[in-house]
């Protein structure tokens, strides 16, 4: 962590007071961010100390990220020994990143966001909107789902380990129609083996894709701590409606693929696939 001011030197007994009075450091060290203004940058307020500091420091360095959404990382992530990103963590945020930086702790969290290598990999279609009415033009691709083939820092769904993970299915996923469906509800279990030396928890993610193509977060489940060599089954029921995308002619949703254009993906993020099975 870096620090940010003087240590503080005089105290009474109820209370610490810093001494000399304190002065809010000069940027780039200092915070700009507040919850009354939005945010004029993705890149984090150190952004441009951390990138000359990557390149120059001889020594390891940790990187501690606390930022409630997407980033842009920029030089500072390929230079940095490890990099830890806190979203809205609370009171007890001191003792878990202390936990999770020594090693007590296997830290099992996953982005929910894009992380972005450099500012131009924001998609252009949702910048910030200065005209009235705003013109949602990205459609269905939102989000991450646009930056597929795009070589961001770290995708949608990513999250390390101190152990390693291997997932194969614990039996071929089943199809079940009720009366009269169109779409089956898809049935599948996954096995997942801590074959590192650490205990720890998995995150196992359920993609769908269609062949427009679309990819969808569909169901996503979290292990118990599974000691080295452990095993746990994950059990994913898709329903019928999880097909479904919105169709514009018909004002709702609807399956307006055909069942064969779908393949299921499971992996350890949305770049990260270990299985995947193909419908039909």
């Amino acid at each position: 962590m870096l620090p940010l001011h003087r240590p503080l030197a005089t105290s009474c007994s109820h209370f610490t007071l810093p001494w000399p009075p304190y002065a809010p450091p000069s940027p780039p060290l200092g915070l700009r961010r507040q919850e009354a203004e939005d945010r004029t940058s993705l890149e984090l307020d150190q952004h441009a100390f951390l990138s000359r500091l990557a390149v120059a420091a001889n020594v390891p360095l940790a990187v501690v990220a606390f930022a409630a959404g997407p980033l842009v990382v920029g030089e500072w992530s390929a230079a940095a020994s490890a990099a830890l990103g806190v979203f809205l963590s609370g009171q007890e945020t001191g003792h878990a990143v202390a936990e999770l930086l020594l090693g007590d702790t296997a830290p099992s969290g996953r982005l929910p966001v894009t992380f972005y290598a450099t500012a131009e990999q924001v998609d252009p279609r949702v910048r910030i909107c200065s005209s009235s009415p705003c013109v949602l033009a990205e459609g269905v691709h939102v989000g991450w789902r646009a930056l597929e083939s795009v070589a961001v820092a770290f995708p949608f769904g990513h999250g390390l380990s101190y152990t390693r993970f291997n997932y194969s299915f614990a039996s071929a996923p089943t199809l079940a129609y009720e009366a009269g469906g169109v779409r089956p509800r898809v049935d599948l279990e996954v096995s997942v083996r801590n074959v590192g030396t650490r205990a720890a928890r998995e995150v196992v993610q359920l993609y769908l894709r269609n062949a427009e193509p679309l990819t969808t977060l569909r169901l996503f489940e979290k292990t118990r701590e599974l000691p080295p060599g452990e095993v746990a089954t994950v059990v994913f029921s898709l329903p019928p409606d999880a097909f479904d995308v919105f169709d514009y002619a018909l004002g709702a949703m609807a399956p307006v693929r055909p069942l064969a254009e779908h393949t299921l993906f499971v992996g350890a993020s949305s770049r990260d696939i270990r299985l995947e099975y193909a419908l039909s």
